[in-house]
């Protein structure tokens, strides 16, 4: 007796990333299956974890990226089981799925060679989900310029995008990676007022439907 292929589909979408990657050695037809983007976007959908049932502890990335003990890697975004992670010293940022060990080398941004002579490219990165699009974006910002670029998946390729110029003052700077929520991507700004029993902390966040930034203020009270 055969089984339909939509029952398979439906149980097999239920399964973690290991167990698919077994089955995939099953058959063409079940590889192909597994590996089309309508399956992993149901398999993104349905497969979730109950945290509370985890043996919850620190383990190392296994990861086949070359590393340096000097300059360790460190995740600078994620999203739906992706992950980004940068090279600094090398200017380049790769996309990695720690379950397939399956990675991406992004293309190089190529800057003005004038605003950016003899000035460290520090940058501040976000990375996230289009559901307008279908499409996964990565966001650097050159904190020395305020310049602003956004990677997409789907055609390989950086541009650059409004520069980041929400605030005048230079003391501002953004804490944290970007992350994703709401179709945005958010980091938090701290400056002092006038005041000093008070701080203003802002959530800048970074739309990636219509690629521009608004701003989400709070009040906080110092302790």
């Amino acid at each position: 007796m055969s089984i339909p292929l939509d029952v398979i589909t439906e149980i097999l979408s239920l399964l973690p990333v290991n167990s698919l990657m077994r089955f995939g050695c099953v058959s063409k037809q079940i590889c192909a299956l597994i590996d089309s983007p309508e399956f992993i976007k149901l398999h993104i959908r349905f497969f979730s974890a109950n945290m509370d049932s985890l043996d919850i502890a620190v383990q190392l990335l296994d990861h086949p990226l070359d590393s340096c003990p000097k300059n360790p890697i460190k995740v600078i975004g994620s999203c739906n089981g992706l992950l980004a992670l940068p090279r600094y010293w090398r200017n380049k940022v790769y996309l990695l799925n720690p379950s397939t060990k399956k990675h991406q080398l992004l293309p190089n941004i190529v800057f003005d060679s004038e605003s950016h002579y003899n000035i460290p490219v520090i940058s501040q990165f976000g990375f996230g989900y289009d559901a307008s699009t279908d499409d996964y974006k990565m966001v650097r910002i050159v904190m020395s310029t305020k310049q602003v670029f956004v990677y997409s998946l789907e055609t390989n390729s950086w541009k650059r995008v409004q520069d980041f110029s929400h605030h005048s003052s230079s003391t501002i700077r953004l804490r944290g990676g970007g992350a994703f929520a709401g179709g945005a991507l958010n980091w938090v700004e701290v400056k002092s007022d006038c005041c000093p029993l008070l701080i203003i902390a802002l959530i800048t966040a970074f739309d990636l439907k219509h690629e521009n930034f608004f701003a989400v203020p709070l009040l906080l009270r110092k302790n």
